[in-house]
């Protein structure tokens, strides 16, 4: 069974160990590509209201991330951890 709310922690883990670094997201890039790829698959493959929002959240700050808008992926993780 698909545990959609923790795919989302676990990408959302990535971007924060992104956030917390001084590398620039291509450092990073594989990485962040996976998260967000596995909370699009989590995502189409949800079934309610909280998972979808939570969804959006991480896939949002992953997109964020891998475009190296700090301030950005901050504020979805922030989303996402209020959603939670």
């Amino acid at each position: 069974m698909l545990n959609t709310e923790q795919i989302c922690k676990d990408a959302i883990e990535v971007v924060e160990r992104y956030l917390a670094s001084d590398l620039v997201a291509a450092d990073m890039h594989d990485e962040l590509r996976e998260a967000q790829d596995a909370v699009d698959d989590a995502w189409d493959m949800s079934n309610s209201r909280k998972s979808h929002r939570i969804c959006r959240a991480a896939w949002h700050a992953c997109l964020a991330a891998k475009n190296d808008e700090r301030s950005l992926a901050k504020v979805s993780v922030n989303e996402f951890w209020d959603r939670v």
